[in-house]
């Protein structure tokens, strides 16, 4: 027994405190690697709360831009309804030739410009005329 005795008890120590200097290694690491993943896990939520974010702004916008375009599809249409009334509207309008033709009616019917003759006038010629 004489060589389990104090070299076992000593190589025990020694295994012991080696096995315990191991073991006290690992808890390190492993609070080391508990902290980084503590910090990823951090980052992921933080890029997932900033994507959340965005992506609530991204639809905002969107739908913000789906009003303004439903709004500009409406005055479109308003527009081209009233560009087609305009054009029924036009095909009542006089033309120049149509305008110019008036003028020249009224010219010719105008009574300071022309010379009318009254129906005394008309029949005095006419008496005159006929014997």
């Amino acid at each position: 027994m004489a060589v389990f005795g104090k070299d076992a008890g000593a190589n025990l120590e020694k295994i012991a405190a080696e096995l315990i200097n191991r073991v006290n290694e690992n808890i390190r690491r492993l609070r080391v690697l508990d902290n980084r993943v503590k910090a990823l896990d951090n980052r992921i939520n933080s890029m997932e709360q900033n994507t959340l974010v965005q992506s609530k702004n991204f639809q905002k916008s969107l739908s913000e831009r789906d009003v303004k375009i439903a709004s500009l599809e409406e005055k479109l249409r308003k527009t081209e309804m009233a560009i087609k009334e305009i054009v029924k509207q036009l095909k009542f309008v006089a033309t120049k030739s149509d305008v110019e033709e008036l003028k020249h009616f009224v010219d010719i019917y105008n009574p300071l410009k022309s010379k009318f003759i009254t129906k005394e006038e008309v029949e005095n010629i006419l008496s005159e005329k006929l014997p």
